[in-house]
């Protein structure tokens, strides 16, 4: 029953004052929109993050940063198994604002997009979804705990700058629907985060 599950708020909104704005070229207007348009046949398998705090690591990453790399080479989403796609608790832990062993934090779509862009991502067969067996901080938080010492982080940060996000826009307070479906057509997959208004 949907209405007894338990919400964790995953998507915690900042104000960024140096971060570009998305226009649209004047030469195109949505007078040229198709009716219809979707990018989802390059989206992977929908995964489950369970009751945990994780869901900018599922948007940004495991969902939109696998599309996009699947637009690129020209791969649909459903050939991809799910240890193949880009892992959200590698960017996750990496941008979690607290000492957070429970997953239950939430985090920033700008800090996830902006980790995708300096550090990149790893797929789930390097990093896998830890939430569900976090134990009194055990696995990733004593990974992330030895930083320095780590040759494992060392090695992961290391594959992980190999897929890397070239660069990503704020869509911006106007026009916004126009410039979703310019994104779109352009296959410019967009991240959304919404408030839970219950």
């Amino acid at each position: 029953n949907a209405q007894n599950i338990k919400r964790i708020p995953g998507c915690l909104f900042k104000k960024n004052k140096n971060i570009k704005e998305y226009n649209i070229p004047m030469t195109r207007g949505i007078s040229e929109t198709p009716i219809a348009f979707s990018i989802k046949e390059y989206y992977p398998p929908v995964g489950d993050q369970g009751q945990f705090g994780t869901c900018v690591g599922w948007a940004t990453t495991y969902a939109s940063f696998t599309a996009l790399s699947n637009i690129k080479e020209n791969r649909l989403g459903d050939a991809l198994k799910e240890e193949d796609c880009f892992s959200p608790q590698f960017t996750y832990d990496l941008i979690k604002q607290h000492p957070d062993t429970s997953c239950q934090d939430g985090s920033s779509i700008f800090t996830a997009l902006d980790l995708l862009k300096r550090v990149g991502s790893v797929t789930l067969s390097e990093y896998p979804y830890s939430c569900n067996n976090l134990n009194n901080g055990e696995g990733i938080e004593r990974l992330k705990s030895d930083f320095a010492d780590s040759s494992r982080f060392k090695g992961l940060i290391s594959l992980a700058y190999r897929n890397r996000l070239d660069d990503f826009i704020e869509l911006g307070k106007t026009n916004i629907t126009e410039k979703i479906k310019y994104s779109l057509i352009n296959t410019h997959p967009v991240v959304i985060g919404i408030t839970d208004f219950d």
